[in-house]
């Protein structure tokens, strides 16, 4: 179960990094600026699964 959560939550924020991409231009100006933008977007990936878990029952 936990496995499966945590290559869920990391595909919700390959979907989030996706989509913000597309809304916003970004300009990398070093690694940690990229390291900072997927850490956000795989962490409002891991609240969007949580509460979508906790909404239906299954967390």
């Amino acid at each position: 179960m936990q496995v499966a959560l945590a290559i869920l939550i990391i595909v919700m924020g390959v979907v989030v990094h996706s989509i913000y991409n597309k809304l916003f231009t970004v300009i990398h100006f070093s690694f940690r600026s990229v390291f900072t933008e997927w850490f956000w977007c795989i962490a409002v990936g891991g609240i969007i699964v949580g509460l979508v878990g906790s909404a239906l029952g299954l967390l």
